[in-house]
Protein backbone atom coordinates (compact mmCIF):
# COMPACT_ATOMS: atom_id res chain seq x y z
CA UNK A 1 0.00 0.00 0.00
CA UNK A 2 1.41 3.39 -0.92
CA UNK A 3 1.58 6.29 1.51
CA UNK A 4 -1.45 8.15 0.15
CA UNK A 5 -3.59 5.03 0.41
CA UNK A 6 -2.54 4.64 4.05
CA UNK A 7 -3.29 8.31 4.75
CA UNK A 8 -6.74 7.98 3.11
CA UNK A 9 -7.51 4.88 5.13
CA UNK A 10 -6.41 6.47 8.41
CA UNK A 11 -8.40 9.64 7.64
CA UNK A 12 -11.51 7.55 8.26
CA UNK A 13 -10.40 7.38 11.92
CA UNK A 14 -11.08 11.09 12.39
CA UNK A 15 -14.29 12.38 13.98
CA UNK A 16 -17.14 11.85 11.52
CA UNK A 17 -17.63 15.54 10.80
CA UNK A 18 -14.00 15.86 9.59
CA UNK A 19 -13.64 12.79 7.38
CA UNK A 20 -14.93 14.41 4.17
CA UNK A 21 -12.87 17.53 4.78
CA UNK A 22 -9.75 15.42 5.30
CA UNK A 23 -10.38 13.45 2.12
CA UNK A 24 -10.89 16.73 0.28
CA UNK A 25 -7.54 18.02 1.55
CA UNK A 26 -5.89 14.82 0.34
CA UNK A 27 -7.55 15.09 -3.07
CA UNK A 28 -6.45 18.72 -3.41
CA UNK A 29 -2.98 17.87 -2.07
CA UNK A 30 -3.37 20.36 0.80
CA UNK A 31 -1.32 18.35 3.27
CA UNK A 32 -0.45 21.26 5.55
CA UNK A 33 -4.17 21.91 6.03
CA UNK A 34 -4.74 18.20 6.60
CA UNK A 35 -2.02 18.19 9.25
CA UNK A 36 -3.62 21.17 11.01
CA UNK A 37 -6.97 19.37 11.02
CA UNK A 38 -5.43 16.18 12.40
CA UNK A 39 -3.60 18.05 15.17
CA UNK A 40 -6.83 19.83 16.11
CA UNK A 41 -8.71 16.54 16.24
CA UNK A 42 -6.01 14.99 18.44
CA UNK A 43 -6.48 17.85 20.90
CA UNK A 44 -10.27 17.49 20.84
CA UNK A 45 -10.16 13.73 21.36
CA UNK A 46 -7.68 14.11 24.24
CA UNK A 47 -9.86 16.75 25.89
CA UNK A 48 -12.90 14.54 25.45
CA UNK A 49 -11.10 11.67 27.16
CA UNK A 50 -10.60 13.86 30.24
CA UNK A 51 -14.02 15.49 30.22
CA UNK A 52 -16.66 14.66 32.82
CA UNK A 53 -19.32 14.59 30.12
CA UNK A 54 -17.95 13.22 26.90
CA UNK A 55 -19.09 13.89 23.35
CA UNK A 56 -20.17 10.69 21.55
CA UNK A 57 -18.60 11.94 18.32
CA UNK A 58 -15.16 11.77 19.94
CA UNK A 59 -15.81 8.64 22.03
CA UNK A 60 -15.72 6.43 18.95
CA UNK A 61 -12.36 7.84 17.82
CA UNK A 62 -9.23 5.81 18.45
CA UNK A 63 -6.55 8.29 19.46
CA UNK A 64 -3.72 5.96 18.43
CA UNK A 65 -5.04 5.84 14.85
CA UNK A 66 -5.27 9.64 14.64
CA UNK A 67 -1.73 9.99 16.00
CA UNK A 68 -0.58 7.45 13.42
CA UNK A 69 -2.28 9.56 10.73
CA UNK A 70 -0.40 12.61 11.99
CA UNK A 71 2.89 10.71 11.71
CA UNK A 72 2.15 9.55 8.15
CA UNK A 73 1.10 13.04 7.01
CA UNK A 74 4.18 14.62 8.60
CA UNK A 75 6.42 12.04 6.94
CA UNK A 76 4.71 12.61 3.59
CA UNK A 77 5.11 16.39 3.83
CA UNK A 78 8.77 16.07 4.75
CA UNK A 79 9.36 13.61 1.93
CA UNK A 80 7.85 15.88 -0.71
CA UNK A 81 9.74 19.02 0.23
CA UNK A 82 12.57 19.93 -2.08
CA UNK A 83 15.68 20.99 -0.19
CA UNK A 84 16.88 24.46 -1.10
CA UNK A 85 20.64 24.32 -1.50
CA UNK A 86 21.25 27.17 -3.91
CA UNK A 87 20.92 30.90 -3.52
CA UNK A 88 20.23 33.54 -6.12
CA UNK A 89 23.88 34.58 -5.84
CA UNK A 90 24.83 31.27 -7.49
CA UNK A 91 23.27 32.56 -10.71
CA UNK A 92 25.01 35.95 -10.90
Amino acid sequence: MITLDIIKALAKSLPSRDINLALSFIEKRQFESLLDLVKSDITLVEKNMNAEVSNPMYEVCVLAKIVELQEWVTEYIEGTQVPITETFEDYD
